[in-house]
């Protein structure tokens, strides 16, 4: 079993293939990928009703900023993190704390991350 040990992985990213690849990736590492999903109205019905341990968010889904993604996440107390082709200069000030990771990703940074904020050892 990977270190993310069935650890539920919300992934909010509107690019397919990236989608695809973070999934399979979380995957890997023993984690249940929660999504992908797409759209910021998909991600807040997901966070809603759904178990999560952790959230990789994209912060253009579709020309629409997942801030209130990101304000959801914070309110159930789900760690999350951004992952963004974007520069961190476009993370509003309540945010610029939080992880951000640039596209393109390097898995075990990203791996890394996520078990950094799940609170399990390296």
């Amino acid at each position: 079993m990977g270190q993310l040990q069935r650890r539920r992985i919300l992934v909010v990213e509107d690019e397919a293939a990236i989608a695809l690849d973070l999934a399979d990736l979380v995957r890997e590492q023993g984690a249940v990928p929660v999504g992908p999903v797409a759209t910021v109205d998909e991600a807040l019905r997901v966070i809603a009703i759904s178990p999560i341990d952790c959230a990789v968010v994209d912060i253009d889904l579709f020309g629409e900023e997942s801030w209130a993604v990101a304000e959801a996440l914070g309110n159930a107390r789900v760690p999350y993190l951004f992952l963004s082709g974007y520069s961190t200069d476009r993370v509003p000030p309540q945010y610029r704390l939080r992880p951000f990771l640039e596209k393109p990703y390097q898995p075990g940074r990203l791996i890394a991350a996520i078990t950094a904020l799940t609170g399990l050892p390296n």
